[in-house]
This record gives C-alpha cells, structure tokens and sequence, in this order.
C-alpha cells in the first residue's frame, strides 16, 4: 500500500517506519505532494505540534481533500482507545498482527465522513473549561473568589510598605503573613484559589507536573 503520513513526532515516524517500512511504501510530509489521489490512504498523526501547542489539522485536511480529492482516505492516529470510529486508526493497537490492509479497506474516504475525530491534549475542551473556571463547578466562580482576597491583599501590601496618611504601620512580613493572609478565614480561599489554578493547568495540560 502507498500511505502518505502527515507527522511531525520523530518517535512515531520511526515506529511506523519499523512497522510497516518493509511491507508498504511510506511518504512522509518532507516529501511535497499535489496528487493524493495517488495513495491508498493519508494519515495525519495528532496531536500535531505547532510551536509548542497541541492542535488538530485534521479539520483542515479534510475540508481540502473534500474540494479536491474526495475519494482519498484520510486516518486520524493517535493513542486514544476504544473510538468508534472507522477512520481512526489507534498506535496502541499497531503490532505484527495488525492487519493495515484490512483496517484501510473498511475505512470511509473523506466525502463518506460524517465526522472527522479529533485528537489532542484537552485543546478541543478548553473553552468548557475555562467556562468552568470562571464560573465556578457548582461554587461561587474564580472572580468571586479573587474579589474576597483583593482588600486582604491590599492591606497587606499597605502593611508590608507602611503609609502614614492612612494610618498603617509597617510590619514584618512574618506579622502580616500570620496575622493578615494565613490567618483561617483567608487560607480556605487562598487554598480555594489556588487549587482552582493548578487543577485548570493540569486540565488543560495534563504534563504539568508542577504550577
């Protein structure tokens, strides 16, 4: 089979080529290309990395094999499990008894797709999840929350500087950080804060070991 594989992950191209370098002629991406027709299948492997972001092309491929080679096969391959879906093609199940003759003869080419399955690192779900951050998971949301810390913040500051028209004396920040920001009250939403950040950072980006 003639595959021509849309890839910028140098550890997956030397997989596939492993795979099935011997058995079916692979073209990669470097490899410039005008007739797609030509190929049994394309396979874009996502997430694929653009300056350091996790993005789907698989949209914009299929919208241009669409308009101009409709019967051409287009895979999406990533290592997602259990996807009912004929066209996505998972690494996990790629091995010697992997029938890749089979699997493309069953897929749809692109003008039989309903749908085209995206793959990536939480991109297609962060406008949910920044909803969610701002407006809170049944709780008050993220600027309620910033609203209660504002003046402790500002009186700290004030504390931390002094300010003689106002009547604040300077303090140690050891004094301002027990008796003003740690104090019970303000810890539960320093913490509420800070727990809503760190899990919105791990959400969006699952790598994130620390905040």
């Amino acid at each position: 089979m003639r595959l021509y594989i849309i890839s910028n992950n140098t550890t997956v191209n030397t997989r596939l080529k492993n795979e099935w370098g011997t058995v079916h002629e692979l073209l990669f991406q470097e490899t410039p290309s005008k007739d797609f027709a030509t190929y049994d299948a394309i396979l874009i492997i996502e997430p694929y990395v653009i300056n350091g972001e996790y993005l789907s092309i698989s949209d914009i491929w299929h919208t241009y094999l669409l308009q101009h080679f409709p019967e051409t096969k287009l895979l999406s391959v990533g290592f997602a499990q259990n996807i009912n879906d004929p066209n996505f093609l998972s690494l996990l199940e790629i091995g010697p008894s992997f029938d890749l003759d089979t699997f493309i003869k069953y897929s749809l080419p692109v003008n039989q797709q309903a749908t085209v399955y995206h793959i990536g690192n939480g991109y297609d779900k962060v406008s949910e999840k920044l909803k969610l951050f701002f407006r809170g998971h049944s709780q008050e949301g993220i600027i309620d929350s910033i609203s209660k810390l504002r003046q402790v913040l500002n009186n700290a500051e004030l504390s931390l500087h002094g300010n003689k028209k106002l009547k604040h004396k300077k303090l140690p920040f050891k004094v301002i950080w027990l008796e003003k920001l740690w104090t019970h009250k303000k810890k539960v939403a320093f913490q509420q804060f800070y727990n809503r950040w760190y899990n919105y950072l791990r959400w969006v980006n699952p790598e994130t070991q620390n905040p």
